[in-house]
């Protein structure tokens, strides 16, 4: 009995040893159509203390963004105005004084095909199966193309031709892999109060950029239903709510 004891015990150690080197493995929260498609009805962008933004999205019968109500702390004031025929959008600020405008093409998927923002900027995007490919970025005669590198669906880094004199110009991404990507992620939020919807998105939640090795971090909140309800952003917070 004693010996069969003594080769039981190697065994067992042998077992707990094995599953001890086993790596952990995270299972990612798959994304339900509700977070998805959350519809953003507010955000404040607050930067400290009182200097605060609100902004108000008003949608159309289509679910399109129809305009944007911004208003600072100071009770400043602009509404921005999205109109829409066949694939064009132009997105017009009215209340800005000069009436600035940009001028949407759009793909069949709702994805942006180029900009014009009727003077001398224009950016063309490229896509691919994961995403969007390239931002070409027209300046007069001046060209500059900024190109995403994708792995497993997430953007893994972006780079920008012709580089930039002296330093590396990569930007290198970091995710949470529990979380798909919605609106209020932090690289789609500036482009959605822009023009309406987000140029670039990845398959999960931004968590971290790193430029030259300088790293900049973010943080979520979420409510119940896994909405993001706020965002951390470099001494910057944005607050969000819905309407669905």
């Amino acid at each position: 009995m004693r010996k069969h004891i003594l080769f039981i015990i190697p065994a067992i150690l042998f077992i707990i040893w094995a599953a001890s080197c086993t790596k952990t493995t995270t299972t990612p929260v798959i994304a339900t159509d509700t977070v998805v498609n959350a519809q953003i009805a507010t955000v404040q962008l607050n930067r400290g203390g009182n200097d605060t933004t609100d902004y108000r999205i008003v949608y159309n019968a289509q679910n399109q963004v129809d305009s944007i109500i911004e208003t600072t702390y100071y009770g400043e004031s602009q509404v921005t105005l999205f109109t829409y025929s066949g694939s064009t959008c132009v997105v017009q600020n009215p209340t800005s004084g000069t009436g600035t405008y940009d001028t949407l093409t759009l793909n069949a998927d709702g994805t942006i095909n180029t900009i014009a923002n009727g003077y001398y900027n224009t950016a063309v995007f490229t896509y691919n199966a994961n995403g969007i490919a390239q931002r070409q970025q027209i300046e007069y005669s001046e060209s500059s193309t900024i190109n995403y590198v994708w792995v497993n669906g997430d953007i893994d880094s972006s780079y920008t031709t012709p580089a930039s004199v002296g330093g590396s110009n990569a930007e290198i991404y970091y995710y949470d892999l529990a979380h798909h990507w919605q609106m209020g992620d932090v690289i789609s939020i500036s482009d959605f109060l822009t023009y309406g919807r987000p140029t670039v998105h990845s398959k999960h939640l931004v968590t971290q950029t790193s430029t030259e090795g300088f790293p900049t971090q973010y943080s979520y909140k979420f409510d119940s239903r896994g909405r993001i309800t706020q965002l951390t952003e470099d001494g910057s917070i944005y607050y969000y709510t819905y309407t669905n």
